[in-house]
């Protein structure tokens, strides 16, 4: 059973994301994670961070995020992202239409329906004063021989 966890708190600025890219493609590597599986939860976590610099905290304030990653019994890794933003409940947002064309279809939404779909599991919790999301994704391993 893997009992990995790895911590890393980031200031909430643009600047901080090639940190993030590599701290969560050490985390796949640890964890043996094939090339699709690092590349998706790379997007995953430069969307829900990006979503976090640009709406958590008011424009003077920049905040910190805390993202914990952590082996799942059943070959998964959750990922927990932490920070002290205003409220703010993704899997309340509703489904964007994917069906409309670009013109058509309403601005926002469709970051939050990237991470829907590419994680296996996303749950939400408002936690003394901070939020605290919790993304589950099942790891294809890479084949050793």
């Amino acid at each position: 059973m893997c009992t990995a966890r790895k911590t890393i708190v980031l200031p909430c600025e643009l600047s901080q994301l090639d940190r993030l890219r590599q701290f969560v493609t050490e985390v796949c590597g640890t964890l043996h994670a094939d090339a699709h599986v690092a590349a998706q939860l790379n997007l995953v976590l430069e969307e829900v961070f990006v979503n976090i610099i640009n709406y958590a905290y008011p424009q003077a304030e920049v905040g910190s995020t805390e993202l914990t990653a952590t082996c799942g019994s059943d070959d998964s890794v959750v990922f927990t992202v932490v920070d002290t933003g205003m409220a703010f409940d993704p899997t309340q947002v509703a489904e964007a239409d994917v069906t409309l064309d670009a013109a058509s279809r309403p601005v926002g939404g469709l970051g939050i329906h990237i991470v829907r779909h590419m994680v296996d599991e996303l749950r939400y919790r408002r936690e003394q004063g901070r939020n605290v999301l919790t993304l589950k994704k099942k790891i294809n391993k890479i084949k050793t021989r």
